[in-house]
């Protein structure tokens, strides 16, 4: 079954279309074009919600792990956060006492996860990996354009993938950070 729907253009775009018509080959649809650019979107705000969403589900367990105090102060933490992530949260945790020399091993496994994010679901690393987020869900190595491995060095493909790259990062890391707000009672939004 197919469904009709509008597609409105801009007059350039349109203007571009009539310009080059000549030019499509034999069987040329701007429906199929249509199609075509909607799916794309669609596997696109896929692996995004699927970032998000193992963020989310990241934070929570991250801050469920702690004692009450230290909850406190992680919500506190996260909900001052700036716009953009940091690279480094080390110095976000320790800004809000939430980490000292006592407990800094049980943390680490975020400061870790915070800076090498990606390496979670990249599935190139270990094919056959029982991580749950990687089961039956999309390939986000893939979704980025691919890197190259030379001697554990990553070399990007081109600027698109690492803006692709950072981009997966930066929508996990507020997912994490929404998932610590969630548990916490506060508003992630506010």
């Amino acid at each position: 079954m197919v469904k009709r729907i509008n597609v409105s253009l801009s007059d350039e775009l349109y203007k571009e279309i009539e310009s080059v018509k000549k030019g499509f080959t034999k069987g040329f649809s701007i429906s199929k074009v249509c199609q075509r650019a909607i799916e794309l979107s669609l596997a696109d705000a896929g692996a995004r919600n699927f970032v998000w969403d193992c963020g989310i589900k990241y934070g929570e367990k991250y801050i469920t792990s702690l004692a009450a105090e230290e909850q406190r102060k992680v919500a506190m933490m996260a909900k001052t956060f700036p716009k953009k992530m940091p690279e480094v949260i080390l110095n976000y945790l320790i800004k809000h006492k939430v980490i000292d020399q006592s407990n800094l091993q049980k943390h680490m496994e975020l400061i870790t996860d915070w800076k090498d994010m990606f390496y979670r679901f990249d599935t190139s690393i270990d094919p056959d990996s029982n991580r749950p987020e990687l089961q039956g869900m999309i390939d986000i190595y893939d979704w980025c354009g691919g890197v190259s491995m030379i001697d554990g060095t990553k070399i990007l493909d081109d600027d698109l993938t690492e803006n692709r790259m950072n981009e997966v990062v930066d929508i996990w890391r507020r997912g994490v950070i929404a998932g610590m707000l969630k548990i916490a009672g506060q508003d992630p939004k506010n």
